[in-house]
């Protein structure tokens, strides 16, 4: 197939045509997984981006919104689900950073010191203010994403991760304090 210029792939879109959405493929695919990796760093999570991209815009038949360059469209429409991965992968590291510094409190193989750690977790989560252990339940236990949690509980998502990191610290020290003292 021979490159097609940017007008025309734009109308096939507009129009549905799967030839407008082969040319386009064909065009920037390659040149925004390249983006996308430079972004992410990870080649393959980079054209499942850019895949995910593409199949939201022909579902969601996005071209007739489109009103600067085809390229600069697309550039921004990865770029943004870049940012988006990356925000999710920060958030992930950092749970996972918050259950490892929990789990170095609580390690043991018994399975009763193990239901004793569970009850006084338990109590922990219990003595938190009211809002604060909502909070830390929606975004750890219910394993809701910040903005959600944000919304429900009718606060920010600033005020989400301030409660979460409460919640993390009184955790960690009531279980500090009574790994201590077993």
């Amino acid at each position: 197939m021979s490159i097609i210029d940017d007008n025309t792939i734009l109308e096939l879109l507009q129009e549905h045509h799967f030839d407008g959405y082969r040319a386009l493929f064909d065009k920037y695919y390659k040149s925004l997984c390249l983006q996308a990796t430079f972004l992410v760093n990870n080649s393959d999570d980079a054209q499942d981006i850019v895949q995910n991209v593409f199949v939201y815009l022909w579902k969601n038949n996005k071209f007739s919104n489109i009103e600067t360059s085809l390229s600069a469209y697309l550039g921004r429409s990865v770029r943004n689900e870049c940012l988006l991965y990356l925000k999710k992968q920060q958030k992930e590291k950092d749970m996972l950073d918050d259950y490892a510094s929990l789990e170095s409190v609580v390690s043991t193989e018994d399975p009763e010191q193990m239901q004793q750690v569970y009850t006084r977790m338990n109590a922990a989560i219990e003595a938190l203010p009211q809002q604060c252990r909502e909070i830390f339940r929606m975004v750890h236990l219910e394993k809701r994403k910040y903005k959600e949690a944000a919304d429900l509980a009718n606060v920010s998502v600033n005020t989400v991760k301030t409660q979460v990191r409460i919640a993390m610290g009184r955790l960690r020290e009531a279980l500090t304090i009574n790994n201590d003292g077993v």
